[in-house]
């Protein structure tokens, strides 16, 4: 079977990013934030998708995620934002176009820097001086790995769980892992944001260099 670049495959791994159009409040309390994960929580259940990290932003969202259905994927991102958009119209009686046309989406290629995208994400809070630091956001996925939340709209990001057998001693390296600063974070910051779509399968060991 021939792969197009733009045709989202079983097994893909996506770093999702979903905007407020004019980069407008979207997400704006705690309701919202909670209806957006409901909605997560219904489409997650369909079994098209696993979700390994999450950062809801008040003016974007943030999603890794791994296919099970690579052809669900228009459909599910789809179904995300004009749920939400209809309950936003019937919250506050809002007309016209809520989200950015079209989503951006960015194939994640590498095991190893499947766990990078996840601290980027995470860290989003942090960058926009929301927070001190990334446990002190409760809409992310960051205590999930750090401190051992429960979650069950969480799956395990695998190069997570290699860290250490010992879910404790996991917890501890993942918080050192996000919280350390390095002198290439801007650069790696530009480079998720702008790297791009490759043919092949991250999860198929044959495909790994």
């Amino acid at each position: 079977m021939v792969i197009r670049k733009d045709q989202p495959f079983d097994g893909a791994c996506y770093h999702l990013v979903l905007r407020g159009n004019n980069r407008s409040f979207v997400l704006h309390d705690d309701a919202d934030k909670d209806y957006f994960l409901a909605l997560l929580r219904r489409y997650k259940a369909r079994g098209a998708f696993e979700l390994f990290h999450y950062c809801l932003m008040d003016n974007h969202v943030h999603l890794v995620v791994r296919l099970m259905r690579g052809d669900q994927l228009g459909r599910i991102m789809q179904g995300l934002s004009q749920s939400f958009t209809n309950h936003w119209k019937r919250k506050r009686d809002f007309v016209g176009c809520l989200w950015q046309v079209p989503y951006r989406r960015f194939l994640i290629t590498d095991r190893r820097y499947l766990m990078e995208c996840g601290r980027y994400i995470e860290l989003n809070p942090v960058r926009a001086n929301m927070v001190a630091s990334a446990g002190d956001y409760q809409w992310s996925s960051y205590r999930v790995y750090a401190h051992g939340a429960q979650n069950r709209l969480v799956d395990f990001d695998p190069e997570y769980l290699s860290l250490h057998q010992h879910a404790s001693t996991r917890q501890v390296l993942y918080r050192y892992y996000v919280e350390a600063r390095r002198p290439s974070d801007g650069i790696l910051d530009a480079a998720l944001m702008q790297h791009g779509l490759r043919r092949i399968n991250p999860w198929d060991a044959r495909a790994m260099p």
